[in-house]
């Protein structure tokens, strides 16, 4: 959803894909307005493969949307219906991960190495481009992986990789590049209550390990109450103080199911600064995803249906089953 709440972006795969994918996806973006009596949908088609990461990420009037598109960033202009692409990892380069917007027009791109390639010889490249695709500022910092722009506070936030099981998460400010802090966990986080607290995942690779919230100022964690089991997939609201994420829980099964066996207990949203707990129900399974997920030591029976916040969290968001469910979040 955009920033301004009028806009609900919506993600559709172009057909039935069995298990984690391993090739290229034809997608369809819906941009849907959320009063359909004064704008009209859009729809955009584009090619995802998997070392992208996020496939788009919308302005805050939702006026852009950046894609990633194949081997390329392809740029709508939608405020003079103008559009542009970027060809960014052609043939065996490094993976392309989208990162979001860093300010009104300059959005973020990394182009990094695989992850097994240790300093010095892994690195990645940190580029943004304006509206009409063109270079304005990069960066290059050796091993350094995927990074999300944090445009509230001005900060990117990334993880870097030193070799062997040694990683950590930094905070970098724009426009000075500088790395202002750093933790020593492997989690990049996703950024909330405008830029001032951090929220990872599961810390240890473990669907059993908790989501752990951070305020920036001074590292300590928040809510230690609530315990969410690994999160994914996580989200918060970004200048709100609302977290949704999935409670999982693992299992050694390794005659029966190969490595673990995994299903979502719950899904959970809570104030990840007071540890209140809004609301938790049983989730609802996707249905095309029959059969077992295997891969990635992982068995998963179905997938549940995916949660997301508005920007300020008055939203919640469900999507599955070519259905998409939004929920006014009552004032607690």
């Amino acid at each position: 959803r955009s920033d301004d709440e009028r806009w609900i972006a919506i993600d559709l795969v172009a057909g039935h894909y069995e298990g984690p994918p391993h090739g290229t996806q034809h997608h369809h973006l819906l941009l849907v307005p959320a009063d359909l009596k004064t704008d009209t949908a859009q729809q955009f088609d584009f090619e995802y493969q998997p070392q992208t990461g996020s496939r788009f990420f919308l302005s805050a009037d939702a006026g852009i949307v950046v894609i990633a598109d194949g081997a390329a960033v392809r740029v709508e202009d939608r405020r003079d219906h103008s559009s542009c692409s970027v060809l960014l990892s052609p043939g065996d380069s490094p993976g392309l991960y989208l990162g979001g917007f860093i300010n009104a027009e300059l959005f973020l791109v990394t182009l990094y190495s695989p992850v097994h390639r240790a300093p010095p010889n892994g690195s990645a490249r940190y580029e943004l481009y304006d509206r009409n695709c063109k270079l304005q500022d990069s960066w290059d910092l050796p091993g350094g992986m995927p990074a999300t722009a944090s445009p509230e506070a001005g900060h990117i936030l990334l993880l870097r990789y030193f070799g062997g099981t040694q990683y950590e998460t930094d905070l970098v400010e724009w426009p000075s590049w500088k790395v202002v802090n750093r933790w020593p966990f492997w989690q990049r986080g996703l950024a909330a209550d405008k830029g001032r607290v951090l929220c990872f995942e599961s810390f240890a690779g473990n669907r059993n390990s908790p989501v752990q919230c951070r305020d920036l100022a001074n590292g300590t964690v928040l809510a230690k109450q609530v315990v969410v089991h690994d999160g994914d997939p996580l989200a918060v609201a970004r200048s709100g103080k609302l977290a949704v994420g999935n409670d999982w829980f693992m299992m050694w099964k390794p005659f029966t199911e190969g490595y673990y066996w995994a299903h979502v207990k719950r899904q959970v949203l809570w104030d990840f600064r007071s540890g209140k707990v809004v609301a938790s129900w049983v989730p609802q399974l996707q249905r095309d995803n029959a059969g077992k997920w295997k891969g990635l030591a992982f068995t998963i029976p179905r997938v549940p249906f995916i949660c997301t916040l508005s920007h300020a969290g008055a939203f919640l968001l469900e999507g599955g089953d070519e259905t998409v469910r939004m929920s006014r979040i009552s004032e607690q």
